[in-house]
């Protein structure tokens, strides 16, 4: 028992090291991204579970195994406790809330991630109760899902019309053009006028980097300029907003992601694309850079606060770091093992149970919102949708004094 006392306090401290290595280094190595991305609650679990054990062992044995050893898991244990409560899920601010604004002084932007799930129930209803300033759907399917979406976009944010416009291939509606703007792949509404925008499809851009190009899916940023409308218009120019959807293959490095789509953000040029009085989005005019983002908004694919954040919007600060609060778990869903799992059909179930149980324990917050100087969270919140992998971002941000 001694043994295994000691070595239960061995692991103990073996587990707080990887959680203050994972912290520290986020994703700012390949290898270093694995250790930042084991959730903090298997964490915890795992260091307690330890120090239970050797503290248990050590009380039967007639030796002292451990006994040198457990006081630093206990300490370590009550300070990875202390930091993820309130570092992390900062729950000081059940208590005490961020200064809120009146709803005139609030832009509320949505994002939700669909993830190409069959029809998801409700989607319009969610969109409309939201009362967003602006929206934004990635990756949902085409067909009667599309089509409640951009039409609870049109219904809620855009003004009415006398006439009929084109909104997307096979949709029209009675309302103004420039108010939804959408590709295969990101629909786009907004309350305020969308004067450009465009589509930068990172698969299309030679970003000098092997690895980027090993990854099925390369990723996409869009880009639009919005009118700041008599709310903002102290800004005194167009707001500019960038949605992101980034690759999901956790072989790549996220450094090298992130770093590769700023690179071909900025080697883009193309005419930006406008809006015509009958709704169709045409290229117009010369070749242009993409703008600097006010509000980089999207499916990042790696968690809140990792490093490799800077390399794509350098200077940006997170919006529920300043606003959140809770667990913030806005990916959920893990895909299962199936026959081809190293071990056979045995692991592969063993591999689902275990995973069964340990998901509602994992708080992957990878769809984020990053904010420039010139705005500040007031709020933020995730709200669960009837099905799918993530949950809704819904944002309220004010301009700073």
């Amino acid at each position: 028992m001694p043994l295994v006392s000691r070595l239960a306090a061995l692991a103990g401290l073996a587990v707080i090291g990887q959680f203050v290595a994972g912290r520290v280094l986020t994703d700012s190595q390949h290898w270093s991204q694995y250790l930042w991305w084991i959730p903090a609650l298997w964490t915890l679990l795992a260091a307690w579970g330890c120090w239970a054990v050797s503290a248990l062992a050590g009380r039967v044995s007639l030796r002292t195994g451990g006994l040198m050893l457990r006081p630093f898991v206990l300490i370590g244990c009550v300070g990875l406790t202390g930091w993820v409560v309130v570092g992390e899920w900062h729950m000081q601010r059940a208590v005490v809330r961020p200064a809120q604004e009146t709803r005139e002084r609030t832009l509320r932007v949505l994002h939700w991630n669909h993830s190409s799930q069959p029809d998801i129930l409700g989607s319009g209803e969610l969109i409309i109760a939201a009362e967003a300033d602006i929206a934004v759907v990635v990756n949902s399917r085409n067909g009667d899902t599309r089509r409640e979406i951009v039409g609870a976009m049109f219904e809620s944010l855009a003004p009415a019309s006398a006439e009929s416009i084109r909104v997307l291939p096979n949709i029209t509606g009675d309302r103004m053009p420039g108010h939804v703007f959408g590709d295969w792949r990101v629909i786009v509404g907004s309350r305020e006028r969308i004067l450009r925008a465009e589509v930068v499809s990172l698969a299309r851009v030679d970003t000098g980097e092997s690895e980027w190009a090993t990854g099925g899916d390369a990723g996409v940023v869009v880009w639009c300029e919005i009118e700041a409308g008599e709310r903002f218009a102290e800004l005194g120019r167009p707001l500019v907003v960038w949605v992101v959807d980034l690759p999901s293959d956790p072989g790549l490095s996220r450094e090298k992601v992130m770093a590769g789509a700023r690179r071909a953000v900025e080697a883009w040029r193309q005419p930006a694309q406008e809006t015509t009085k009958g709704g169709w989005w045409r290229p117009v005019g010369e070749p242009v850079a993409v703008p600097e983002p006010d509000i980089v908004i999207g499916d990042f694919n790696t968690p809140r606060g990792s490093a490799s954040l800077q390399e794509l919007a350098p200077g940006m600060r997170d919006a529920y770091e300043e606003a959140g609060w809770g667990r913030a778990r806005s990916w959920r869903q893990v895909r299962a093992a199936g026959p081809g799992t190293p071990g056979g059909p045995v692991v592969g179930r063993a591999v689902n149970r275990v995973t069964r149980l340990l998901l509602p324990l994992a708080d992957w917050h990878i769809d984020l919102t990053l904010l420039g100087e010139r705005w500040k969270a007031t709020r933020y919140r995730l709200v669960r949708p009837s099905s799918g992998a993530h949950d809704v971002q819904v944002v309220d941000l004010t301009l700073r004094e």
